[in-house]
């Protein structure tokens, strides 16, 4: 009866094994569906994100092709453009800054030589404004004319 009773152990604890692994084996074929499932659904966004990759690219390639075609310059680009603007802007302050400093200038000649020239004609102008003021200032006395001069 030892015997019988054993065997009736172990024929339970088989079955109950068995059940368990059978319950297991039904859990891993749910989630072996579950993940068969995600694996489609990926390789298929892959394979929809490569298409839609090859028609970017085509159309990108197109769209270049067309650019060259019109005679599209690079050096027109947006980057291009404000790099440009920027460089227009800051060129522009310095040609105030510039003008600024000339104008304390603009009463001068470019020439060294007309600069000469000038000045000479300038202290000409000086020496008969004195002489007008010295006759005005003198009126008709000639004595102070020194002898062997005429008086003008």
């Amino acid at each position: 009866m030892v015997i019988i009773s054993d065997l009736s152990k172990k024929l339970t604890e088989a079955i109950n094994l068995e059940k368990s692994l059978e319950k297991d084996l039904l859990q891993t074929d749910a989630c072996l569906i579950e993940a068969k499932a995600k694996v489609e659904c990926k390789k298929q966004n892959a394979d929809f994100f490569r298409k839609k990759m090859k028609e970017w690219s085509q159309l990108s390639q197109s769209l270049e092709n067309d650019l060259k075609q019109v005679g599209f310059d690079a050096s027109l680009d947006h980057q291009s453009l404000v790099e440009l603007s920027e460089k227009l802007e800051n060129t522009k302050k310095e040609v105030e800054s510039l003008n600024t400093k000339l104008k304390s200038y603009h009463d001068l000649t470019p020439n060294f030589y007309s600069a000469k020239v000038k000045i000479e004609e300038t202290k000409l102008e000086l020496l008969a404004f004195m002489m007008q003021i010295i006759s005005v200032s003198l009126g008709g006395l000639s004595y102070l004319i020194p002898l062997g001069q005429k008086a003008s």
